[in-house]
């Protein structure tokens, strides 16, 4: 039964805590900036549970067990359990201290590094503070051990602080989204045969608002958060998961760099003007994506990704079907947007300035069979970044001077399909999900002799590589690129 003792009052502190306190996901986790009372809702959270439902287990942890004496477990003792509860806490050395319950429920609490029965026993939920902490192995451990049958829902949750773009926990719950829940796409069969119906709800993420919980924290603190610059500044005081070393594009910022496509759009059927030149190009793959970006170029000169395929285990047979519709689409929006009959008649097909392929001979012939023209790329690698860096950098006008511009912009309802796949493996499925994340080694046996300073990771690349294609390759050649028509 869900009943409440009254001596059980929580009233959260802002809506992050109360989404996260409300959750009923498998997977949820809630990431902020420092201060936010990610620790405290985690605690509240395991409480409520064992309170209000008499014999359900839970499992409160972080990553040693030695950083939660004065952390997650303070938090627990002195801010959320009740004094009189205090009386059935028994303190362990060996990972398995508890909290007893009188109504016959445990709140296990421990470190990963020495779990006891964490990883033998059963759960109704476990809850991890730090939990960028962890390793994929050591959260999906912890997820194999929720099958305690007493209980509202099993879930696993975790507090964190944001980290680099390549975690583990950004590719799962792509906190860049804001504040989001994902819910399955299709039917699913079990493996006992049982069915889940399409739209249930698979993972939550949950993100803190920027002036969370200020009003509870000692002025000195959040003026030592104010004095932190750069990286710092981005991670803990504005909550961004971005690299520390080694991001090729440091200033990629999705709050400027991604927006919804302009309502003008809407007269061209989506679509930016045709007035604006078009620049187009493919990365060939199969089984890493095959990433195909169309780009339109305003007349202030700022580039617009507006259409992408991002997609694997597809053929470029496949792939050029899709670009002629996606492109016969365009035109049509075009069409339907002019009074004018004979510009109208005129409207034939989309003039490409430049149309841009990966070197693959086998799979431009294919593109070529299909009546799609695009030339070779240029693909230097260290020039390419730098051009595409001097369009990604933000700049500010005098007319505005707190408002960051840059020259480029993906549109933020770019993709033509999701690649399910992708997507329920926590797989980047699209150009912006590489950006915050390309980055070069830090291992110098993964350097490439031939180019030590400009070489990245050949990772998660696949749209920055065909960003860098179009940008660098139209602005290197620029007009006097032969132009050819689709």
């Amino acid at each position: 039964m869900s009943v409440q003792p009254e001596a059980w009052v929580f009233a959260p502190n802002s809506q992050a805590q109360a989404d996260f306190f409300r959750s009923t996901a498998p997977e949820v986790i809630i990431s902020s900036a420092y201060g936010k009372g990610k620790s405290r809702i985690i605690c509240e959270k395991s409480n409520w549970l064992c309170l209000a439902y008499p014999g359900a287990r839970v499992v409160l942890a972080r990553k040693q067990r030695a950083h939660m004496g004065a952390t997650t477990l303070r938090t627990l003792l002195d801010e959320v359990l009740h004094p009189a509860y205090l009386q059935f806490y028994r303190p362990s050395a060996d990972g398995g201290s508890c909290v007893h319950y009188p109504n016959g429920s445990q709140l296990l609490v421990v470190g990963l590094d020495n779990p006891g029965r964490a990883r033998s026993g059963a759960f109704t939920a476990a809850y991890v503070d730090q939990a960028e902490e962890l390793t994929e192995e050591e959260w999906n451990a912890i997820g194999g051990r929720l099958r305690w049958p007493i209980g509202p829902y099993r879930q696993l949750g975790g507090a964190c602080n944001p980290d680099a773009p390549d975690h583990f926990l950004f590719r799962r719950f792509r906190p860049d989204r804001g504040s989001h829940v994902v819910r399955s796409q299709s039917d699913e069969t079990l493996v006992d045969g049982r069915h889940v119906p399409r739209g249930t709800i698979r993972s939550q993420t949950i993100i803190s608002g920027p002036r969370d919980n200020y009003s509870n924290l000692p002025l000195d603190y959040i003026l030592r958060l104010t004095r932190m610059t750069g990286r710092y500044r981005q991670r803990y005081v504005e909550g961004m998961w971005v690299a520390f070393e080694g991001q090729v594009y440091d200033c990629w910022n999705p709050f400027i760099h991604v927006r919804p496509r302009p309502k003008s759009w809407d007269q061209w059927g989506g679509n930016p003007p045709p007035s604006w030149r078009r620049v187009k190009g493919v990365d060939f793959g199969y089984v890493n994506p095959f990433v195909h970006q169309w780009w339109a170029i305003s007349p202030e000169g700022v580039w617009w990704r507006y259409r992408e395929i991002y997609m694997t285990n597809r053929t470029v047979t496949q792939h050029s079907r899709t670009i002629k519709d996606v492109e016969q689409e365009e035109l049509e929006g075009w069409r339907r947007g002019t009074d004018d009959e004979k510009e109208r008649l005129a409207m034939k097909r989309i003039p490409f300035s430049t149309s841009v392929a990966d070197h693959d001979a086998e799979d431009i012939a294919t593109l070529l069979d299909a009546g799609l023209h695009y030339d070779p790329a240029i693909k230097d690698v260290g020039p390419g970044i730098q051009t595409v860096y001097e369009m990604l950098t933000p700049f500010y006008r005098e007319d505005r001077p707190n408002d960051p511009q840059t020259r480029m912009i993906f549109a933020s309802d770019s993709l033509v399909e999701t690649d399910e796949r992708l997507a329920a493996e926590g797989e980047p499925t699209r150009t912006e999900d590489e950006m915050g994340a390309y980055r070069r080694p830090k291992n110098r046996a993964h350097i490439d002799p031939k180019d030590p300073k400009e070489a990245p990771l050949k990772f998660r690349d696949h749209g920055c590589d065909t960003a860098r294609y179009c940008v660098h390759t139209h602005r290197t050649l620029g007009e006097a690129m032969l132009i050819r028509l689709t």
